[in-house]
């Protein structure tokens, strides 16, 4: 058991032993999707590099698409880390709050391969094991984020007393979903051009709602 100390737990032998076996298979695996790609990667050839038995592989996730999955929600875990300083920004126009928060994501989804993301997609969206709840918990969170920028931009009177600010954030989360699977499905794709999509969307939104063309004006964040 682990013990604790005034301030945090300390971590037992038995989970930091878990925690460096798992560490190690990501890199492990990571480096080996990377240099031959997901498919040609077997699951021995990652047990080999990471220094375990194929049985203790298997006991850590059962499949490649498992690992895959799990990489890339770390990743998002990250990057849901680094938006707080999004909503401390400066905007003129509700759009520019919005595309900002976009561009966070969008800009690092543009370095992870096409392939892997459609891969993820397909692998979590049909779980409900823990990959499936964490994803559900992600999806969630980014949700939460459009509702906390529209806080943010209706508390800088940058909306409309009037508007309906949880339609305003069901109708933008909805583009931003749209336009995401589009951008997931195509290998042309790219952070500038779902920003493109989704300001050309998010300005009918805005018009529509607000009823004030002047607000859904400067799209692209600076």
């Amino acid at each position: 058991m682990a013990r604790t100390t005034k301030d945090q737990p300390v971590e037992g032998l038995r989970a930091r032993k878990r925690r460096m076996t798992r560490t190690a298979i990501m890199n492990s695996a990571r480096a080996l999707f990377e240099a031959h790609g997901v498919d040609k990667a077997s699951m021995e050839a990652i047990a080999n590099a990471a220094d375990v038995s194929i049985a203790s592989l298997y006991n850590y996730f059962p499949s490649k698409d498992l690992i895959l999955s799990e990489l890339i929600i770390d990743g998002l875990e990250d990057l849901i880390a680094r938006t707080p300083e999004v909503f401390e920004r400066e905007y003129t126009y509700p759009a520019e709050g919005y595309l900002a928060l976009m561009r966070l994501y969008l800009d690092w989804f543009d370095g992870v391969e096409r392939s892997w993301l459609r891969r993820f997609l397909a692998h979590a969206t049909a779980q409900v094991d823990l990959v499936g709840s964490r994803y559900v918990h992600i999806a969630t969170t980014l949700r939460l984020e459009v509702h906390r920028m529209t806080g943010v931009i209706a508390a800088r009177n940058l909306l409309p007393a009037t508007i309906d600010r949880e339609m305003l954030s069901r109708l933008v989360w909805s583009i931003a979903n749209s336009e995401f699977f589009g951008y997931v499905g195509s290998d042309q794709a790219s952070a500038d051009s779902f920003c493109e999509a989704f300001g050309g969307q998010l300005e009918f939104a805005l018009v529509g709602l607000c009823g004030q063309p002047a607000l859904a004006k400067k799209m692209s964040p600076t």
